[in-house]
């Protein structure tokens, strides 16, 4: 595995959680429950501290039917 800021986009895949946020917006999590993200206008926003340090801090989110 590459890293750095040329090894390219990690993909994680999340669920609804059934849970949202104080502003309405779902929460999101993989199976394991890390990351917990929230999802507005197609951006991604980490809820709780990062798991990893240093990375890039983008997160685009798309939506699977």
């Amino acid at each position: 595995m590459r890293t750095g800021w040329r090894a390219g986009a990690a993909v994680v895949v999340v669920h609804a959680t059934g849970e949202v946020t104080l502003d309405g917006n779902p929460v999101y999590a993989d199976v394991a429950g890390t990351p917990r993200v929230a999802v507005r206008d197609g951006v991604a926003r980490l809820l709780g501290p990062a798991s990893r340090t240093g990375r890039h801090t983008c997160r685009n989110a798309v939506l699977l039917p």
